[in-house]
């Protein structure tokens, strides 16, 4: 199977940063802000430090059984049945949750603020079709080509924040602590929806890639560094433009970048931030749609997942229009459904499968000692 094939700990590193990104560029900022206001890079730090420990979870519930894949690892734990319908419904939420909100995001952002006027269903079939390519060329092609990009982002990301430098300005975050602590818990619980909570598929796709201390590092690695970008860019909205814009604004990073001005010479440079977000989003649908295709496969016992990309992808624009028909609707998904369900699915279930994993753990060991002891008495 191609998720056995072996990441080099740079890309496994990378692909965990642009994971961790992903729609947070542009979704991120103005949801915290409008609950903690300018307190919003507080919740983002917060997020920092209760992501790692989430990932803990994540890490505890695969790391015995990394020579199985989820599938496999539900239903040795919770039984066949029960197990297969857990399985289910990460695949359902990995295509249907992650992968079509994801779309429905990329048409409404590129219709309204890029390419004014565009139909939402072109924009979109041209992002699935460099999708299906991705897809078909197979996990290796995709993990080379982060390589690539990688350093073109971060370039971009340092320059563009170095660029806002000038119009920062600090009584924007002030006076600190404004927010009440419930305002502040609660905005942290909308950035770990779409940073912390969301890497349990990364794991469920690649067990194996936490083996080695050195894949083990990449990872922290890469939850740290893709923190790190998500903070400065929510830090450096409030500074320049204030909590009440960022609050207000849908795309408030994007339009961030459209306040750059550098001698009347470099302006509107807001398509480079338009860029990152698209390669980050694309890396993370394309994630996305991966493992609900292996996941599928075991499930249903097809030998090539490969067969199942043009199905899985041409059924996605069309959901998209189902489920997310308007940006307020769309809004909505994200910020209160969304949030509820990927905090169970990642979280409450990883959670669940490391207690019923060290339970039997714990009742093999100990009917491994009597087995013992018996055997000394005989």
């Amino acid at each position: 199977m191609e998720t056995r094939v072996k990441l080099q700990p740079y890309q496994w590193m990378i692909m965990v940063t642009f994971f961790t990104v992903g729609s947070g560029t542009l979704v991120i900022p103005s949801g915290i802000a409008m609950l903690s206001r300018q307190d919003a890079w507080i919740s983002a730090l917060l997020g920092l430090f209760l992501g790692y420990l989430i990932n803990m979870v994540h890490l505890a519930a695969v790391r015995n059984c990394t020579n199985l894949t989820w599938v496999e690892l539900n239903r040795k734990l919770l039984g066949k049945w029960a197990g297969s319908i857990v399985s289910w419904v990460y695949v359902i939420t990995a295509l249907g949750g992650g992968a079509v909100l994801l779309l429905s995001f990329l048409g409404e952002f590129i219709a309204t603020s890029v390419l004014v006027g565009t139909p939402k269903s072109v924009v979109q079939l041209l992002f699935i079709l460099i999708v299906a390519m991705a897809l078909r060329h197979g996990l290796r092609t995709i993990a080379y080509s982060t390589e690539v990009l990688f350093p073109i982002v971060i370039f971009i990301y340092v320059i563009m924040v170095g660029l806002s430098i000038p119009n920062m300005e600090l009584e924007y975050i002030l006076p600190i602590f404004e927010s009440d602590m419930s305002s502040i818990l609660r905005s942290t619980f909308i950035y770990l929806s779409f940073s912390a909570l969301p890497r349990i598929f990364l794991l469920i796709l690649f067990p194996s890639a936490i083996e080695s201390p050195k894949g083990y590092r990449a990872y922290v690695t890469g939850c740290i560094l893709g923190s790190l970008l998500l903070i400065l860019l929510i830090a450096t909205c409030l500074l320049v433009l204030g909590p009440d814009v960022t609050a207000r604004k849908n795309y408030p990073s994007y339009f961030l970048a459209r306040k750059i001005s550098v001698g009347h010479f470099l302006t509107r440079i807001e398509v480079f931030m338009a860029a990152i977000w698209l390669i980050a989003l694309f890396y993370k649908l394309v994630l996305y749609v991966y493992v609900g295709m292996q996941e599928i496969a075991q499930l249903l016992r097809i030998r090539n997942p490969k067969i199942l990309t043009y199905p899985i992808l041409s059924l996605m624009i069309p959901l998209s229009y189902a489920t997310t028909a308007t940006s307020h609707k769309l809004m909505i998904l994200d910020m209160r459904v969304w949030p509820v369900f990927i905090a169970i699915i990642g979280l409450i279930v990883p959670l669940l499968l490391w207690i019923v994993s060290w339970v039997h753990k714990w009742s093999g060991k100990e009917r491994s000692d009597e087995s013992r002891s018996s055997s000394e008495q005989h």
